[in-house]
């Protein structure tokens, strides 16, 4: 099964537009924009991904007709590393089917910091996870500088595979800076703009071309703002080959 792990609703927003535009797999990722059981927010997602994983009646329809379920929370990167991955791992690995494995693509906003970095951190935690349970001797972890994976010591035909994908600064700064190139505004609003933090910067975008977050957001995907842009192209070629997805467009 594939599950995309999100820091928030607007990377959730960003990420099953994408997949219904680019992919045509729907994934509904906020009961505001389509209502769908398959729709989870960080609080009640793990429960819920747990259900699906052992009712092989929503296991299959999620793993052959749609590309995946968004787990998403709202607090930051450090949240997803410290907390949303370990207690994922450890709460699912059991209960995957055999001989399946659970595909957990993690896109985290890049703001300067190095990818290694960050996978040796999710590592870290992983680690100190599974020592806190004492299963060290149950699942071992294996590292790249492509992929995580936890596999069972007594069993290798299940596993969980974390990719960690990074957007340049955060998918705010990248929106706002290609739709300020829309706009017929003097410079000095546009720097102003550009100044602000990026979730207000966003807000004001949205202000100007009237539009609510959840339409700027799908417009930005529709209009193909960022087909040029080497972190979409990288992101879309990732998806498409972590989880065997084949490209509409």
């Amino acid at each position: 099964m594939n599950v995309f792990i999100l820091e928030g609703e607007n990377d959730a927003v960003f990420t099953s537009s994408l997949m219904c535009w680019h992919f045509r797999h729907p994934i509904p990722a906020d009961a505001t924009i389509i209502d769908s059981k398959y729709s989870l927010s960080i609080k009640r997602g793990i429960n819920i991904l747990k259900e699906y994983l052992v009712n092989n009646h929503y296991y299959f329809k999620i793993k052959d007709t749609l590309g995946g379920v968004i787990i998403y929370g709202d607090n930051g990167k450090e949240t997803v590393i410290q907390h949303i991955l370990p207690t994922l791992v450890m709460d699912t690995i059991r209960r995957i089917p055999e001989p399946e494995k659970l595909y957990l693509l993690t896109i985290l906003d890049g703001e300067g910091i190095e990818k290694s970095n960050q996978i040796a951190k999710i590592s870290q935690n992983l680690h100190n996870k599974i020592s806190k349970n004492h299963w060290e001797d149950r699942y071992n972890i294996e590292i790249n500088h492509e992929f995580i994976k936890i596999i069972p010591t007594r069993d290798y035909r299940y596993a969980i595979i974390i990719k960690l994908f990074q957007i340049p600064q955060s998918l705010e700064y990248q929106i706002v800076h290609e739709a300020i190139t829309t706009l017929n505004i003097s410079k000095r609003k546009r720097r102003m703009i550009l100044n602000d933090e990026p979730h207000q910067a966003l807000r004001e975008i949205q202000d100007l071309m009237h539009l609510s977050k959840e339409e700027l957001i799908k417009e930005c995907i529709e209009k193909e703002w960022f087909k040029d842009k080497s972190w979409y192209i990288n992101l879309l070629e990732d998806i498409s080959t972590f989880f065997k997805l084949d490209r509409v467009r």
